[in-house]
């Protein structure tokens, strides 16, 4: 499988090289981190750039999170990015939701844990969290 890096930060310029605004392609993301347990879920994700470098913002079901990135890759459908040191570091992976990820990584987490048998209900259910944020 081929590994796109999309951002890399030059330490000893402390510059970024150009990368344009993107939208990850799908709408439901199970995250997995290395040291953080507080993330599970991403809707809407988005890497940009701004004066500080690469900004990865998505929304979960309560809140949206920014965090910035020191360097991110895509490889396949899964997006991961390392989260700069001042900001705690660690690795963060985006991988679609699948039905199968649901059951084993994400139903057992949430406090309603309702039983999907559609992987579209499923995203439906997420993407309808987002209404109620605003």
């Amino acid at each position: 499988m081929e590994r796109k890096n999309l951002f890399l930060r030059n330490k000893e310029k402390d510059n970024y090289n150009q990368i344009t605004d993107l939208y990850l392609p799908n709408e439901v993301y199970y995250i997995c981190a290395d040291n953080d347990d507080t993330v599970l879920i991403g809707m809407d994700v988005k890497i940009m750039r701004d004066s500080h470098g690469a900004l990865v913002r998505w929304l979960d079901t309560v809140k949206e999170r920014r965090m910035y990135a020191a360097a991110t890759e895509m490889c396949g459908d899964v997006f991961s990015f390392t989260r700069i040191e001042e900001e705690g570091g660690g690795v963060y992976c985006f991988t679609p939701i699948s039905l199968e990820i649901y059951q084993e990584c994400v139903k057992n987490k949430l406090s309603t844990g309702e039983n999907f048998n559609d992987l579209d209900v499923l995203k439906a259910a997420f993407l309808n969290t987002i209404n109620s944020m605003y």
